[in-house]
């Protein structure tokens, strides 16, 4: 199925405004459940940008084709632009300062590109089969990256909990209550 590049800005909107919504919501949360104003932006940012961005990937190629995957990243761009902007202020206050060497980290750098060579529509030329085969490599070398991302994370993850006391893991009413009310982030992700 090609995708429309028009549809670009619209789905720029859309994962903006959801942001925006969610952003709200999360604040009225926080200012009407969380007492102490210092752990507010925390709550703000827990539902703001739920942990998704390694898992998004994966399940976006899994259930919607390798098609939309541009659409996947435009979400990662702005999911880590938020986090290293908005969210910077949120957790550190207004002592924190945003730097441009967090804004455009690898990771964003990336998807920039990725978004923009969808947009000029930038294709390989063709070179006959010798290049063909190199792309090939290319091709294998990336894809294993890619799938590794969601097994890294859950590395990473149960390595986390595996250094905490069991009781703990399961402490914090309100962690549970603003990880029901937005577990949105993974299905605009999806």
């Amino acid at each position: 199925m090609p995708i429309d590049r028009g549809q670009t800005p619209t789905f720029f909107a859309i994962i903006i405004l959801s942001f925006v919504i969610t952003g709200i919501i999360c604040a009225l949360f926080a200012f009407t459940c969380v007492k102490k104003k210092d752990e507010r932006g925390a709550y703000v940012m827990m539902g703001l940008v739920g942990n998704v961005n390694f898992m998004e990937l994966p399940f976006v190629a899994a259930f919607l084709g390798q098609d939309v995957m541009v659409f996947a990243t435009m979400y990662s761009l702005i999911f880590t632009l938020i986090t290293f902007t908005v969210g910077m202020k949120l957790i550190g206050g207004k002592q924190a300062k945003v730097s441009p060497k967090l804004i455009f980290n690898p990771v964003a750098c990336a998807a920039m590109i990725a978004v923009l060579l969808f947009l000029v529509d930038f294709r390989l030329p063709a070179y006959g089969e010798s290049f063909y085969r190199g792309g090939a490599v290319f091709s294998s070398v990336f894809g294993s990256l890619g799938a590794g991302t969601s097994p890294m994370a859950m590395v990473i993850l149960g390595s986390t909990l595996a250094g905490m006391k069991f009781k703990q893991m399961f402490q914090g009413r309100r962690t549970y209550a603003i990880s029901v009310c937005f577990a949105d982030d993974l299905a605009v992700a999806v």
